[in-house]
């Protein structure tokens, strides 16, 4: 099962309000999400609500400061919510969960397995290209890529080329302008293991 990493207690105010404009933006019109619990509309409210009272505490008084943390707790409580949709959502969908969680613009927590690379794309030579990299173990073995167009579907994935090297070069199935997912998985013999998170790239930009 994947879990969706938070981390709130850890990010000051500002990085709060900034995360959840970027959720919000991320899920809006996303077809993994067509119902969140809480709405967009209740996340919108309380990032809104937490950046006003933070504005008004600079230089305010102690209850205007006492007026932040309470709407700083209460942004908490409806990002926790969220949280927990979108990885409810993810894990309908074993096998594009990591990729869902990713789409909300949200990470996922690291649960050690030493079969999943770390992977990371950039442009190609041609507009229309990408090069795409995997760190992969010491030893013999393969890397199998896919891509996926932007928003990330269970259906939207496609294979991109399997090797026997790290390193992948796209230059098919790219729209200028668009942006696209990849990721990647080891294969080891016979045995293919996790997909990595995804990595996007705008396309010709």
């Amino acid at each position: 099962m994947k879990k969706v990493k938070l981390n709130l207690a850890k990010l000051s105010i500002p990085r709060k309000v900034t995360f959840g404009q970027g959720v919000k933006v991320k899920m809006n019109g996303n077809v993994n999400f067509t119902t969140p619990t809480p709405t967009l509309v209740e996340l919108d409210a309380a990032f809104t609500a937490l950046e006003t009272a933070a504005n008004n505490a600079v230089g305010g008084t102690h209850a205007q400061t006492e007026i932040m943390y309470a709407k700083e707790r209460a942004f908490d409580i409806v990002m926790t919510g969220v949280g927990g949709y979108v990885e409810r959502i993810a894990n309908q969908s074993t096998d594009n969960a990591s990729a869902i969680i990713a789409s909300a613009g949200m990470e996922e927590k690291r649960q050690g397995s030493h079969d999943v690379p770390p992977i990371r794309v950039k442009k190609g030579p041609l507009p229309l290209s990408a090069f795409v990299y995997a760190k992969g173990p010491k030893g013999k073995v393969g890397y199998k890529f896919q891509l996926s167009p932007d928003p990330i579907t269970p259906t939207s994935w496609t294979d991109a080329g399997q090797t026997s090297v790290c390193k992948l070069y796209v230059s098919e199935g790219l729209i200028f302008g668009k942006v696209f997912w990849f990721r990647v998985a080891i294969i080891k013999g016979t045995v293919m293991g996790a997909y990595s998170d995804p990595v996007s790239i705008l396309i010709g930009m």
